[in-house]
């Protein structure tokens, strides 16, 4: 009878759950400056849907944690674009470099745009093409504090044209 009573109330606590969980609710990141960055960078980013935070060798790692590039072993530059469909493109380029003793820095730039975007007046009637891009420019840097810690911190500067 216990075991009856307990199967009956968890059934009924899952049978109430999908009432109360909202995913995203509320969500209002689309339009906002750098929504473009967020789909990820390179094919190791992408892949891993943007968990490289804890990741501390390879490319690209000063986008996803600044406090990773004083582990950066040796300098690396990393080159990425994709075509996407629609006329649009993502590309990535950056550099990592170790500096001595403790520390490293990153450079990048990333970009994201659309071409041949068609031009309507109020009529439907079609005016001219429009060509969008968005560009962050990143610089990074980090330091380790003792072998196991670091920090970093990054300047990010956004700027979108039409």
């Amino acid at each position: 009878m216990k075991y009856r009573t307990s199967t009956l109330l968890l059934l009924g606590l899952l049978w109430l759950l999908p009432h109360r969980v909202h995913a995203q609710a509320g969500y209002e990141l689309g339009g906002q400056a750098g929504a473009a960055f967020r789909l990820g960078f390179a094919a190791r980013g992408i892949s891993a849907g943007n968990a490289l935070s804890a990741v501390s060798q390879g490319d690209g790692l000063s986008y996803y944690n600044p406090a990773l590039v004083p582990f950066q072993s040796q300098p690396t530059a990393l080159l990425a674009t994709g075509f996407l469909p629609f006329d649009r493109n993502l590309n990535y380029v950056s550099y990592v470099q170790h500096l001595k003793p403790s520390g490293g820095f990153s450079v990048a730039l990333i970009n994201a745009g659309a071409s041949s975007i068609q031009g309507r007046d109020l009529e439907g009637e079609p005016t001219e093409n429009y060509n969008t891009s968005e560009n962050e420019f990143l610089f990074s840097f980090g330091t380790k504090l003792r072998d196991d810690f670091s920090v970093g911190v990054s300047a990010k500067i956004l700027y979108f044209s039409l």
